[in-house]
């Protein structure tokens, strides 16, 4: 499926992605972040990186596999898209949850159209739902997110669309589809 393809059907899905304003009532202060994408679910400033939450992006160099059989770059796609979502003007507005076990920041971010960048880019289906439950206050935009990845999946849009190793395995070294 070409880039051009997912983008519109991003288009169509972002209406649904937009709905998704429930915020997360985790914490602590917003942070209007001028940003830089690392990757399909991180961002950076100021040598912090800051990694989004509810969302598990395919690694830059990444590939899956598409639905005529052939290998695409999922990860380079996915954060293109990233950055497409984010924005040009290098600002988004970030709410964080905690830090991770590598102690980065834990956030939810909208964009300056104040849509939800993680379930822009779970719509997308160029990520895929992070596998650690929430706690009980963040269960409903868990479900929220739950239910973009089984659109995404239902409409084989990014990397639903053949194969593909889930991120979290592919930086343990599985590797599936012919990679």
């Amino acid at each position: 499926m070409s880039l051009l393809h997912n983008t519109i059907k991003i288009a169509r899905l972002s209406a649904f992605a937009c709905l998704l304003a429930i915020s997360g009532t985790a914490v602590a202060q917003e942070i209007v972040l001028p940003y830089v994408v690392v990757d399909g679910d991180t961002i950076k400033r100021n040598k912090v990186y800051y990694r989004i939450w509810g969302i598990d992006a395919p690694e830059k160099k990444q590939h899956c596999r598409d639905e005529n059989k052939v290998l695409f770059p999922c990860g380079a796609q996915a954060t293109e898209i990233m950055r497409q979502w984010v924005g040009a003007g290098n600002n988004i507005s970030c709410k964080q949850f905690r830090l991770d076990q590598y102690y980065r920041p834990i956030v939810q971010c909208w964009n300056e159209h104040g849509q939800d960048i993680g379930a822009a880019m779970l719509a997308s289906g160029l990520a895929v739902q992070f596998k650690e439950r929430p706690s009980k206050k963040n269960e409903a935009l868990y479900q929220s997110y739950r239910s973009l990845v089984h659109q995404a999946r239902d409409e084989k849009v990014g990397i639903w669309q053949d194969c593909f190793t889930y991120p979290y395995a592919w930086r343990d070294g599985e590797r599936r589809c012919g990679e």
